[in-house]
């Protein structure tokens, strides 16, 4: 058996070092800056998220509220039945999604950098 040289051990720490700083350069996550809203597969509108407010969106079987507060968005009600879209509850973070499936809305959020989010378009 062979004994743990000192080039390993300095090896093995940058290589840890590499990983976090990896982690926190490409995937910490940013706050949320603004909001685009999709329906039916067409981009609706951009909105910042600086004030609070609530918005009603007509999607393709009835209305949807939307919250607005600022850094982050959530639906308040949709005319969907199981209503997953309101139990997702607030998103935050730059790149997030939250959609109404059977209504056709969705929430996108976006970060002051572009560069990276979850599907690094």
């Amino acid at each position: 058996m062979r004994a743990v040289r000192p080039a390993d051990l300095l090896v093995l720490v940058l290589a840890v070092g590499l990983v976090g700083w990896s982690y926190i350069h490409f995937w910490q996550t940013e706050q949320a800056a603004s909001l685009e809203i999709w329906v039916d597969g067409r981009h609706q509108a951009s909105l910042p998220l600086i004030e609070a407010r609530t918005l009603e969106i007509e999607g393709s079987i009835g209305t949807s509220r939307i919250a607005l507060a600022p850094g982050r968005a959530r639906f308040l009600d949709s005319p969907c039945e199981s209503k997953r879209c309101v139990h997702t509850g607030w998103i935050d973070q730059g790149g997030m999604v939250a959609a109404c499936l059977p209504n056709r809305i969705s929430l996108h959020l976006q970060g002051r950098d572009r560069r990276y989010d979850a599907i690094n378009l």
